[in-house]
């Protein structure tokens, strides 16, 4: 127990700010943005924070948005899915595997390899929104 930031003997030490607590039960409102959580902290934990707002969708640019770290990894996000045009160019001779995320399952399903140099295209399984996640194939 931790009282006024002093500690009691039989206590642990206070954990640092940015560790999950040791148990905690999310409200049942926060469930909704479970599947995403599992799937950033599983698949991006270590990429997302290199990627920054890139300027490289060619298409429906109102209602999709991307993360890159250019050259490496890509996350585009589409508000109602449909298509979706990105411009590797900056990637020339890179391959990604392509695979769509939905945020409301979780689940991740093939979308093709992608190869950097020029621009690719890829439509939505449904016209809900989705996450298209872009990474590098173990041959680049």
């Amino acid at each position: 127990m931790i009282v006024a930031r002093m500690q009691y003997a039989d206590s642990l030490p206070p954990k640092q700010p940015w560790e999950p607590p040791d148990e905690y039960s999310a409200p049942p409102e926060a469930l909704i943005i479970q599947p995403t959580y599992d799937f950033i902290r599983a698949h991006l934990a270590a990429a997302l924070p290199h990627m920054r707002p890139a300027d490289i969708i060619r298409d429906n640019e109102d209602r999709i948005w991307c993360l890159a770290e250019k050259g490496k990894e890509y996350l585009v996000f589409s508000l109602g899915g449909g298509s979706v045009t990105i411009d590797l160019g900056d990637a020339a001779g890179q391959q990604f595997q392509a695979q769509w995320f939905d945020p409301r399952s979780g689940e991740l399903s093939p979308a093709g390899v992608a190869t950097g140099g020029g621009t690719v295209s890829f439509t939505s399984p449904n016209g809900h929104c989705w996450a298209l996640w872009l990474s590098p194939t173990n041959d680049s």
